[in-house]
């Protein structure tokens, strides 16, 4: 046994370690990403309350939710935008009910392909009667209630700004696969 750390330590005796500048090595574009944008609401038989939609959200601070237990080095990463967005979800220009319906349905879909890191686009408001946010707060509240959902915080301006969500979400355990 002391032979061999003999000559794992003059074999790598010359060796210098690289130094650590703190910066992430990836630098390039975003990934292609696949945007989903729901069909024609009229033509989808899925059914969500719509009680649930009316709901203000009253526990998210400055747009940002997270559950207990995640780390903050991850929240702080999912913050800055440094995830790989690998799902889209335009709603903006959407009614509450339908846009409820393909929320929900969209989060399924993501955890069961295994996605990690989501983007929902539900607007800002400025389009709206009164230019009253009405999407944002529905789709932070039904974020909060769907338990595949660990957190979500605004996005970055080059990916929306106040009027995007990033949402990270639970991996699905070997059960739900």
């Amino acid at each position: 046994m002391a032979d061999d750390d003999i000559d794992f330590k003059t074999e790598f005796a010359n060796i210098t370690p690289l130094k650590q500048d703190g910066v992430s090595a990836w630098r390039g574009d975003r990934p292609k990403r696949l945007v989903k944008k729901p069909p024609n609401p009229s033509s989808d038989g899925a059914e969500v309350s719509s009680t649930v939609a009316c709901k203000v959200v009253s526990k998210i601070i400055d747009g940002a939710f997270h559950r207990g237990g995640l780390q903050k080095s991850v929240l702080k990463k999912l913050r800055q935008g440094n995830f790989p967005i690998e799902q889209i979800m335009d709603l903006h220009g959407m009614r509450q009910e339908p846009a409820s319906r393909y929320l929900h349905r969209f989060i399924a879909e993501s955890v069961a392909h295994h996605c990690r890191v989501v983007l929902v686009i539900h607007g800002k408001g400025s389009r709206s009667e009164h230019n009253i946010a009405v999407l944002r707060p529905m789709v932070h509240h039904l974020l909060q209630q769907q338990i595949q959902v660990l957190a979500f915080c605004p996005a970055m301006p080059h990916d929306g700004g106040s009027g995007a969500s990033y949402v990270y979400l639970r991996t699905p355990t070997p059960l739900q696969r």
